[in-house]
């Protein structure tokens, strides 16, 4: 014969079974869990587009980089709750922005937008010269360079730096204002095309040749340089032959970089 507990023993009974196997299934879970801190967004845009490589947000240990896409906008997504700095890497032909960074405050399931960053075109001004019929018009970092330390010139521009690059320099050791200069054969006066990549062919004035320059502007308070410049003949140095003419060539508002 079978004796029933009392009622109120067999629920007991019951709930202390019920808490047992709760327990066994928790045993077996990982108490190294943390919750994922919820994230935000941080949006903007780059104007004009293709005017920066990449954007980077940091705070502290915290960094993220993305590339704007086709239409100049840029999305950085998981990002950690706080304030972030964002810049931008600016490419060839474009300044940095200003102000250089902005401020982001991000929280969580938010998006925070930081605006546009407005990427002007290089201050380095323009060189613009023909050789063997071909003209080349230079502007922008690093296609452009100006180094004037009276009353030294140093000026070099590359052309067609995605296919057979011609590189033309003007060294000068004379320059004190406005008017014409002789360019001389000298390492500090000289003028000097190369054409290609591997091995250059090389024209100059270090052997002969006869070239100028004619400043038309030299602004030292807005550091700024103009002129014009030719060479009738410049004579082969290495892997060359013949001689080369430089003609319609002219600098525009060219900065020195310090």
């Amino acid at each position: 014969m079978i004796k029933l507990l009392p009622f109120r023993l067999s629920a007991f009974l019951a709930v202390l079974s019920i808490i047992f196997i709760l327990n066994g299934c928790s045993s077996g879970s990982s108490k190294t869990d943390e919750p994922v801190p919820a994230t935000g967004i941080i949006i903007g845009k780059i104007n004009p587009k293709g005017g920066a490589s990449s954007v980077t947000a940091y705070m502290g240990n915290n960094g993220y980089t993305v590339t704007p896409d086709t239409a100049g906008k840029f999305k950085i997504t998981n990002v950690i709750p706080g304030v972030y700095t964002v810049f931008t890497a600016n490419v060839y032909g474009y300044d940095y922005p200003v102000p250089y960074s902005l401020s982001a405050t991000v929280t969580a399931n938010n998006v925070a937008d930081v605006g546009t960053f407005v990427m002007p075109l290089s201050q380095l001004g323009r060189l613009d010269f023909t050789i063997d019929n071909g003209t080349y018009g230079v502007s922008g970092k690093p296609y452009v360079t100006c180094n004037y330390t009276s009353p030294n010139l140093n000026i070099s521009a590359v052309g067609n730096p995605e296919g057979t690059p011609v590189t033309l320099s003007i060294a000068l050791d004379n320059i004190t204002g406005v008017g014409q200069y002789n360019i001389g054969h000298t390492s500090t006066s000289n003028m000097r095309v190369s054409q290609g990549k591997t091995n250059p062919n090389v024209w100059s004035t270090l052997n002969g040749g006869s070239a100028y320059v004619i400043i038309t502007e030299l602004n030292i308070a807005e550091n700024k340089i103009s002129g014009t410049f030719a060479a009738s003949a410049l004579v082969p140095e290495s892997n060359a032959t013949g001689n080369k003419v430089v003609s319609r060539a002219s600098f525009t508002n060219l900065r020195s970089i310090k």
